[in-house]
């Protein structure tokens, strides 16, 4: 019961965004897979926390840094060449996936990855523009 309850207000804690910066590192290096995941996908976590995180060995954790929107370019670009599906599949559904990867997921070797970067990709926000903020002309392509 002390287990559960202690469990549930860390869960709390790594979501908030309230929570101080210290302790949001000490559950990022000690919480349950869960915990890791909620600091993961906290907006206030910070890009050196989220650097350990985009490491961790449970895929939902790595998924969470890959959509989250303080993770720095460098870890996205590396996540989206994860090695599990669900961690690439996680970026390709973020509309907030930059279109120079989502053309890189577009041709992703596995099916259900490649598709949805292509949906994503169809209706990106920038696409209308024409633009990528800091991306040169040479990345956007057309389906």
């Amino acid at each position: 019961m002390l287990a559960d309850r202690t469990e549930q207000v860390d869960l709390e804690a790594a979501a908030s965004p309230e929570t101080p910066v210290g302790k949001l590192e000490s559950l990022a290096r000690n919480g349950a897979d869960l915990v890791r995941r909620k600091v993961a996908a906290n907006p206030n976590t910070p890009g050196e926390i989220l650097q350990l995180l985009s490491k961790d060995a449970n895929s939902a954790v790595r998924a969470a840094v890959a959509t989250n929107p303080n993770t720095p370019h460098h870890l996205v670009a590396h996540l989206a060449r994860d090695v599990e599906v669900t961690v690439r599949k996680a970026l390709a559904e973020d509309r907030q996936t930059p279109l120079e990867l989502l053309n890189v997921l577009a041709e992703d070797a596995d099916q259900s990855v490649s598709l949805v970067a292509r949906a994503t990709r169809k209706d990106h926000p920038y696409r209308a523009q024409g633009e990528l903020p800091g991306c040169p002309d040479t990345f956007i392509k057309t389906a």
